[in-house]
């Protein structure tokens, strides 16, 4: 799944219909190996993904890239950009950390409107909501 002249090829979502009419929504990421970032960037610098980074950073990059399109365009119909593209699309390559007690993961950055408006657009790309939500879990 390397595209040989850039790097928009990395990941992908999509969905289909079942037999009895149920959605169903997939992405596909894949191994993302060194050659495949060599074949596909030769350069760090004109790529999204790279080389310094571990397959696992690069799969968890481009999953959260992709989980977020999943999320606010889940049948390829909803929430476009006509210049920008989906969500993942406008911070393509910007990417943050996020932990969960001693694991750290890389992930993509994500557009955030609310952000974007209250930063007069200073802010539109963040990792996570600055106040997140309250755990329901005790």
């Amino acid at each position: 799944m390397c595209e040989p002249a850039n790097d928009n090829a990395f990941g992908y979502h999509n969905f289909f219909t079942t037999s009895v009419g149920n959605s169903c929504y997939y992405a596909v990421v894949p191994g993302l190996i060194d050659d495949c970032i060599s074949k596909t960037c030769g350069s760090d610098s004109s790529c999204s993904l790279q080389l310094a980074e571990s397959q696992e950073q690069r799969q968890t990059q481009v999953t959260s890239h992709e989980f977020s399109e999943m999320i606010s365009d889940p049948q390829l119909n909803a929430w476009f950009d006509p210049k920008d593209g989906e969500n993942g699309d406008i911070c393509n390559g910007q990417s943050g950390t996020i932990s969960v007690g001693a694991n750290v993961w890389i992930v993509q950055l994500m557009y955030s409107k609310t952000d974007d408006d209250k930063s007069k657009g200073k802010i539109t790309c963040i990792s996570s909501a600055v106040n997140p939500y309250p755990s329901l879990i005790p």
